[in-house]
């Protein structure tokens, strides 16, 4: 796989943990559930958006570090390149 396809596949992992994310975060009706059950959902809620928050840093984390990869590794072949002379 190419290194802009490796970061395509980063940008792509981010957006589908934001569309989930958003996803999930729908609407209660609390007079069918009751004030316990809107405050169990809220929480729920709120664990599973900083579980999507980790995972984004992560992901946001890897892409930073492959951009990284693929710099170093185009000024390498660049200088390798210059020594064959």
């Amino acid at each position: 796989m190419s290194e802009n396809g490796e970061i395509e596949n980063e940008k792509s992992s981010i957006a589908s943990v934001l569309q989930q994310l958003y996803s999930m975060l729908v609407e209660i009706d609390v007079a069918k559930e009751g004030v316990g059950g809107a405050k169990n959902f809220f929480e729920a809620k709120v664990n599973i958006f900083f579980s999507f928050f980790k995972n984004i840093s992560i992901l946001l984390f890897r892409s930073q570090l492959l951009k990284k990869e693929i710099n170093f590794n185009e000024k390498f072949v660049k200088n390798k390149n210059n020594d064959v002379v």
